[in-house]
């Protein structure tokens, strides 16, 4: 049946893909890009396995850094809300960071966005700065109490700061905006 085959098939995938190297061959990316390819308009349940599966990877300290980075990289075509939280936790990554922030920018939904504002309140330094741009691109006004405080860290988290306030755009944002002039 087309169940039984999508789960070995899958299954399959994510072994490879825990495993993957780019230095080594790319054959296994183009295996994963044609998978989730061919799955991404399955029905809801269907992709949400498939979600949670890429989001294993991603968040598994014993897979590669490069399957890894390919798993947060297909979550951001194929992710859904039970992706978040291993998305979640590697926001400030040092290696996985940008990936996973990458993919949260590209899911719909109140699940990441409230996500992007929890790590506004726990990120720090340039990550920080990138979850904040985030949040403007997105227009969270949930965001704007973080960013007030971010504001107050020094000349370029009072730039990032606006910068997503005014992204924001409403009373609440321009209010946080007057608030930071004076």
């Amino acid at each position: 049946s087309r169940s039984t085959a999508f789960a070995a098939g899958m299954a399959r995938m994510l072994a490879e893909l825990a495993g993957y190297k780019l230095s080594v061959s790319d054959a296994v990316a183009k295996q994963v890009d044609a998978f989730v390819d061919e799955h991404l308009r399955d029905p809801q349940e269907s992709r949400d396995v498939l979600s949670q599966g890429l989001a294993r990877v991603a968040a598994d300290p014993t897979a590669t850094e490069d399957g890894r980075a390919l798993a947060c990289r297909k979550l951001s075509l194929a992710g859904t809300d039970n992706a978040v939280p291993a998305l979640a936790t590697l926001i400030d990554d040092p290696a996985l960071g940008s990936w996973a922030r990458y993919a949260l920018a590209r899911l719909p939904g109140k699940t990441a966005d409230e996500a992007l504002v929890e790590a506004l309140k726990r990120t720090r330094g340039a990550d920080r700065l990138a979850v904040a741009a985030l949040a403007g691109a997105r227009r969270l006004p949930a965001a704007l109490p973080a960013l007030s405080a971010l504001a107050a860290e020094g000349e370029a988290s009072a730039a990032a700061a606006a910068e997503a306030m005014g992204s924001i755009g409403g009373p609440e944002a321009a209010q946080a905006l007057s608030a930071l002039q004076g």
